[in-house]
């Protein structure tokens, strides 16, 4: 499943950044379009790897030691009377 992961990610963000470069490209196609659109395409490889690099290092508040769950109430009395079983089973 890690594999997998990867190959996806690497291919979805190798599509993003062909389509930033194609994007400033064209529009930039007679002024070294290819140049800026390198650019660009670098430019957001950095934000990726700038909040990827963020995400990473947030501080993770530690859990501490759980508290035991609080005992549940008893049972309301249901008219019965149980007594001793042991002594009732003996003779």
């Amino acid at each position: 499943m890690l594999q997998t992961t990867q190959q996806v990610g690497g291919a979805l963000g190798m599509a993003v950044l062909v389509s930033v470069l194609v994007s400033v490209y064209g529009v930039a196609a007679r002024h070294g379009g290819m140049t800026h659109g390198i650019n660009a395409a670098f430019a957001v490889a950095t934000i990726f790897v700038l909040v990827a690099f963020l995400i990473s290092t947030a501080p993770v508040r530690p859990r501490g030691p759980q508290e035991p769950p609080p005992h549940e109430a008893e049972s309301p009395d249901t008219g019965r009377h149980t007594g001793d079983h042991a002594a009732h089973t003996a003779s």
